[in-house]
């Protein structure tokens, strides 16, 4: 049997029609004034969602090139860079910074877990000469937000010239996040996750102070030169050739989320994860992301050994048409990750869980363990106002 395709891994998500038709811009160019109406537009709109203080730089590229560009202007040679990591992506700050020969203050923690604020802090005041600290908002790997305002209190407190650089790639669209309020002095996103677009598609905004630290770090890039694109882009243009269906795309989305209403997008994101979550924990998986940390835009479950991730993962693709995403390094074969961000809403969810009721009855789960999971997804789905 033929099955509709259905996405609901992290990233790349679904792409809205509406999206695509605004993608079909195979006559624009984009050194006229038409594209410049367009960069100007959607870079003031995409500010406005993340309460950015300066015009945001989009540049042509994934996520983890708007990680490479900050950390190399944001952190000259000289200087140490601290890092939370728990989990794959904070990994990645570590292996660039690496890359780039920089003394690194690494604080790690647990797969699955976030910050301990005592011993967070401490590290903070050891540290506290150092550049920057990088860290994910949303570690998409383990599904645990981390405390974005009690990082930005302790680091205030303890160290406040240091930049906060944040990974906000699966965090921007999914919860409020307002960079002045936060203060973020470097949020990254990229276009394959709540914003609904393909990928290849980086958005870096930064305040004042961050870009005067830029400005007076000497830079080793040509391509991913930050300063050299906020200048074209204040101006209407690009440094280099730009992504120019994606921008348009990314036009449509902010016009989708502000018809939508912005605590209207927030809301239903957290009630696509209360309704993973609640249900998931019924059917017997362990979740990451407990005590207020789990994300609005994905969520793990961890097996158990009658409950196989993987085999779950094949059933649903085989028999449903559901892809959702394994784990990483230390976490695969042993958990699933659904995405459910963007262009999704709570009756997907509502079917993709049933779908994993139906899987897991192939694999012998008694239907008594199943039956109290499709009861409180049920009266979870008619609880919602």
């Amino acid at each position: 049997m033929a099955f509709k395709k259905r996405l609901f891994t992290p990233g790349p998500t679904p792409i809205p029609e509406r999206v695509l038709d605004a993608m079909r811009v195979s006559g624009l160019h984009h050194r006229t004034p038409e594209f410049q109406s367009l960069l100007q537009r959607t870079a003031t709109a995409y500010a406005n969602l993340v309460d950015s203080p300066t015009t945001p730089v989009f540049l042509s590229g994934s996520g983890t090139a708007a990680m490479d560009a900050a950390l190399s202007q944001c952190v000259a040679a000289d200087e140490t860079l601290c890092v939370l990591h728990a989990g794959k992506f904070g990994e990645r700050w570590v292996q660039i910074a690496n890359r780039r020969g920089l003394t690194v203050a690494e604080y790690s923690r647990p797969w699955g877990s976030s910050i301990e604020e005592d011993s967070f802090r401490r590290f903070i005041k050891e540290h506290a000469a150092a550049a920057a600290l990088c860290m994910q908002y949303c570690e998409t790997s383990t599904a645990v937000l981390h405390p974005l305002d009690s990082i930005q209190k302790i680091m205030h407190e303890e160290a406040p010239d240091m930049l906060l650089i944040v990974d906000g790639i699966t965090a921007v669209g999914t919860c409020d996040i307002s960079m002045q309020a936060s203060g973020i002095d470097v949020l990254l996103c990229g276009s394959q996750k709540a914003l609904m677009l393909p990928p290849g598609l980086a958005m870096v905004t930064a305040s004042e102070r961050a870009w005067k630290k830029m400005e007076s770090t000497p830079s080793t890039q040509y391509y991913l030169d930050l300063v050299k694109e906020r200048r074209s882009q204040e101006q209407g243009s690009t440094a280099f050739t730009p992504a120019i269906a994606i921008i348009a795309g990314l036009d449509a989305v902010l016009n989708m989320m502000h018809e939508e209403g912005l605590p209207a997008v927030y809301l239903r994101h957290q009630q696509m994860r209360d309704i993973f979550r609640t249900t998931l924990s019924a059917f017997g998986f362990s979740l990451t992301g407990d005590d207020g940390y789990a994300p609005p835009g994905v969520t793990l479950a961890q097996s158990t050994d009658t409950r196989n991730a993987d085999q779950l993962r094949k059933d649903l693709l085989e028999e449903t048409g559901i892809r959702c995403a394994g784990g990483q390094d230390s976490f695969k074969g042993k958990v699933i990750r659904f995405g459910h961000m963007g262009y999704h809403d709570v009756l997907d969810s509502c079917g993709v869980l049933y779908a994993v009721a139906r899987c897991l009855k192939k694999q012998g789960i008694p239907d008594s363990d199943l039956e109290e999971g499709l009861s409180v997804l049920a009266s979870s789905y008619l609880s919602l106002s």
